[in-house]
């Protein structure tokens, strides 16, 4: 292994390497040798010169054992990866994979998380839908790490393994390519394409599925159908085929396998890798608009039928909200209980203690 790996060629490119033997290979990984490893880095290890920033303190990188290279989205170079850390070839060290994100090509999506949920106002009314809205820069990273990143968004908004939960992934719009930033434009415009949308009524909420304040920001909406008969996972799918262009867009769900047999529910329900998969319309519900009940109708809607008092039952009223940053400014301010009882010598010594380092 010693003498093959001394006769591999390779040439540093960026920040990753070209191996002569991988040129073609498609494949994601390629596990390598430490021989392999120590030949491409010219024998400069991580182990005891390398530090990366660990629960708020200094450590030492530990590669371990295994080593890979790792396909680069464009297809031309590997990046030279073991354990936690990246070999960086443009200075010759060992750095954090944490830090990869600032060498690859920023690659920016847009996403749009949903989750069924009983109306906050009518617990007998149809569930609705909580939507949360936003654009992520991936990288080299997939599309599966979206589920992790959602999820530890909020509590309330849970993909992995619930039936009707689920995700859209769209790049941005053509429209919006020729801007400075246009993932940033093209997730304001959705926002806007969803409030107004004639498909389906939203409602702005905020991380823990309020309905007396809202984020400021619009990226959380309660979301029902406005067309008799139609699931709102059918409205939001005509909203953003609509406003994407792609008449095949399609919802994913969130996957993840057990790892081992466990007492813990919530283990069984969230173990394992998570991974996004092909929509189930048997197990998670119909999502094509053009699929609807004989009773449904596709034909637009009139005033009269938006204004129709079922559209509303279930939702609170926007004018009724107001912004968190808002309902912050307006509140007034509580007087600290006790305040007006301490002695001057007690309130010295308080704010003295409070001071102190």
């Amino acid at each position: 292994r010693g003498e093959a790996a001394s006769s591999l060629a390779f040439t540093p490119r960026g920040f990753g390497v070209d191996v002569a033997v991988l040129r073609g290979c498609q494949a994601r990984v390629v596990p390598v040798s430490a021989d392999v490893a120590a030949q491409l880095t010219r024998g400069f290890t991580p182990k005891g010169r390398a530090v990366s920033l660990q629960a708020g303190g200094l450590s030492a990188l530990e590669p371990g054992d295994a080593f890979r290279l790792i396909l680069q989205r464009d297809g031309k170079g590997h990046i030279l990866a073991g354990g936690t850390a990246f070999f960086n070839f443009l200075l010759g060290l060992w750095m954090p994979l944490s830090r990869l994100p600032a060498y690859v090509p920023s690659r920016k999506v847009l996403y749009c998380a949903f989750c069924p949920q009983k109306s906050p106002i009518c617990e007998s009314s149809a569930p609705l839908l909580l939507v949360k809205l936003g654009f992520r820069s991936l990288g080299e990273l997939e599309e599966d790490s979206l589920i992790r990143y959602v999820e530890k968004k909020t509590r309330v908004l849970r993909l992995t393994n619930v039936p009707g939960a689920g995700l859209f992934v769209l790049p941005p719009p053509e429209s919006h390519r020729s801007l400075e930033d246009p993932a940033r434009a093209a997730e304001e415009s959705l926002k806007a394409a969803l409030l107004g949308s004639p498909e389906l009524r939203a409602v702005p909420s905020g991380h823990r599925a309020e309905v007396a304040t809202f984020s400021s920001s619009l990226e959380y909406l309660w979301v029902a159908a406005r067309r008799p008969g139609f699931a709102p996972l059918q409205a939001l799918t005509g909203a953003l085929r609509d406003f994407s262009g792609d008449a095949t867009l399609e919802p994913r769900r969130a996957f993840a396998s057990d790892l081992r047999e466990a007492a813990s529910a919530l283990y069984r329900r969230r173990g394992g890798r998570k991974r996004l998969v092909q929509w189930c319309p048997e197990a998670d519900g119909a999502f094509d608009p053009d699929v609807a009940p004989a009773s449904a109708s596709r034909q637009p809607l009139d005033d009269s039928a938006l204004s129709h008092p079922a559209i509303y039952a279930s939702l609170p009223l926007a004018s009724a909200l107001r912004s968190r940053g808002f309902a912050a400014r307006r509140a007034p301010l509580r007087r600290r209980s006790g305040f007006r009882s301490l002695s001057l010598p007690a309130l010295k010594w308080r704010r003295k203690a409070c001071s102190a380092p």
